[in-house]
């Protein structure tokens, strides 16, 4: 690592502490496109490349399960449009994360820390208006790393929309 314990290319607020890669346990479920996840009790998504200020929207919805929300994370890493830096808004307004544990939490933690590493995003912007999703989501992110993860959680869409424009460089 550089001296100062600054990565470069990166500004010195967005510093990180990984010391190195994460990785996942030999029997964790695959991260590849030709993987075919069930999704068991039904989590739809899409992805919305372009917008403004947010570079891809991904949006949620159904009922979630660790399965459908790991494969949202596989689909996303191999679709050719998704790169670093991006800026991102992930709604989650109408996904009901209400039987998600804590244990859940931490397993579809695991494989967005890899892919944060592979691919590091410039922000997250998290729009979970229902208390229930607010906090699942704010347990994931500090499974991420917390605000240094440059992941916010949000109760409203424009609230997350002016905070992914404050990241604009």
């Amino acid at each position: 690592m550089a001296s100062g314990n600054r990565i470069p290319g990166l500004a010195h607020t967005e510093r990180r502490r990984l010391r190195c890669k994460p990785t996942l346990p030999a029997d964790w479920p695959a991260d590849s496109s030709g993987s075919t996840v069930t999704t068991g009790l039904g989590v739809d998504f899409t992805f919305e490349f372009g917008g403004d200020p947010q570079d891809v929207t991904i949006t949620a919805s159904g009922i979630a399960d660790v399965a459908g929300l790991l494969h949202i994370n596989a689909e996303l890493r191999s679709d050719p449009r998704f790169r670093a830096n991006m800026l991102i808004l992930y709604d989650l307004s109408e996904l009901d994360m209400a039987r998600l544990s804590e244990v859940d939490m931490e397993q579809i933690s695991a494989p967005i820390a890899v892919r944060d590493w592979d691919v590091p995003h410039r922000a997250m912007a998290v729009v979970a208006p229902n208390p229930q999703g607010l906090d699942r989501v704010r347990l994931a992110i500090a499974h991420l790393g917390g605000k240094r993860s440059r992941r916010r959680v949000f109760a409203s869409r424009d609230d997350a929309i002016a905070w992914l424009r404050e990241q604009r460089p």
